[in-house]
């Protein structure tokens, strides 16, 4: 199990989730939550940015 990082396309809420995808195409899964953040702020998301995303069990 881990977890997968989406969000909302544009930023609008009816719109479909768009996910993080990793070098093949397929979505990006993470160990947990702090591990998915600490890469996103190694990546230049800030906190803002964060806060709008949703991390999904997977």
């Amino acid at each position: 199990m881990g977890i997968c990082v989406s969000r909302n396309i544009n930023g609008i809420s009816i719109n479909a989730s768009e996910y993080l995808l990793d070098d093949d195409d397929n979505v990006k899964k993470f160990l947990d939550e702090d591990i998915a953040k600490k890469y996103l702020i190694d990546q230049g998301f800030n906190d803002e940015d964060i806060y709008w995303m949703k991390f999904e069990a997977i």
